[in-house]
């Protein structure tokens, strides 16, 4: 289902309070930590326009809240192959397919990883925030390739602390459009939530007008492993065939970077081109290196994965460019 829209106008009592002290009192169903989480995302607008916790309202203004429906309290086992690269007692790492989500939500809720990591695993019962259980990061539904998920809440734990200190190694292959130019370099610009369509990112590079956006460093970087160009000769265009390494962890964060470069991932039809110059029906990213240290052991893992056959077909129908 999609989201349940609240809203509200302040009066003259809110006058100088903190915004999440002004929803939480008015919004009884809602507890104070879950209200900042929700302004946090950017899921709160005050008079149209994202705000922070801290923000000190006026009277008069509206107040418009987008809560999520309520998932299911269970999760309902689902019975499916999934490509396990590496399972101990501790975590698997998963070779995700396209086209599969990674927890339950609006739009889809059933039939995700989640749901067939416990069928896997039926002990795997205790849940965590939002039933993502042990998920210690994600995959956009249609980017394929390893993500790791801890099977204890210790694990859980400590691989979220690798996360957040940024000792993971995130690889992704991705095929532009165009030549790439310089051929290796770094992204570093910070990323937040549109202003106007609040299902996507955008770029905020330095002296950008935020307006109240909650904006995130994100640093990405490249490197192109070949230059290729479409068949037939008559109609060549150019590609890039690139390798992509994550410092920060950012929705969309590739995707964003590469389209605010000028050189969006094919297939990409939110940050891309809305008509592909290449016949693919999602975006070419590919997971295929992840490298951390195991939680519990402390052994240095890497795994890594070919680009799955959607992809690689792709790809044998381009021309290495001259």
């Amino acid at each position: 289902m999609d989201a349940q829209p609240l809203s509200f106008r302040t009066e003259v009592g809110d006058a100088g309070h903190r915004l999440d002290q002004v929803c939480a009192s008015r919004l009884a169903t809602l507890s104070r930590t879950r209200v900042k989480r929700l302004i946090q995302e950017d899921s709160v607008l005050v008079d149209g326009r994202p705000a922070t916790p801290s923000f000190r309202v006026n009277p008069g203004q509206t107040v418009t809240v987008e809560v999520p429906a309520p998932l299911a309290e269970t999760i309902e086992p689902w019975s499916v192959n999934l490509s396990i690269v590496f399972e101990d007692e501790h975590l698997a790492v998963v070779d995700k397919p396209p086209g599969l989500s990674m927890h339950p939500g609006p739009g889809h809720p059933n039939r995700t990883l989640v749901n067939a990591l416990v069928h896997r695993w039926p002990d795997w019962h205790t849940l965590g925030p939002d039933n993502r259980l042990g998920l210690v990061h994600r995959l956009d539904m249609d980017t394929s390739g390893l993500v790791v998920v801890a099977r204890t809440a210790a694990a859980q734990v400590r691989l979220q602390r690798q996360f957040s200190e940024r000792t993971v190694t995130k690889a992704y292959m991705a095929l532009v459009d165009g030549w790439l130019e310089p051929s290796s370099g770094t992204v570093d610009v910070p990323l937040g939530r549109h202003p106007r369509w609040r299902q996507r990112q955008a770029a905020f590079p330095a002296g950008s007008a935020v307006g109240g956006i909650r904006i995130r460093d994100a640093r990405t970087d490249f490197k192109v492993s070949r230059y290729l160009v479409s068949r037939p000769p008559g109609l060549q265009h150019p590609f890039s065939l690139t390798g992509l390494r994550l410092h920060t962890g950012r929705t969309h964060q590739i995707r964003v970077h590469m389209a605010w470069l000028g050189f969006p991932v094919v297939g990409d039809r939110v940050y891309g081109l809305r008509k592909p110059r290449l016949h693919l029906t999602r975006q070419f990213l590919h997971a295929s290196r992840l490298s951390f240290d195991h939680p519990c052991t402390g052994k240095h893992l890497t795994f890594r994965s070919d680009l799955p056959g959607d992809l690689a077909g792709l790809l044998a129908g381009l021309d290495p460019a001259d």
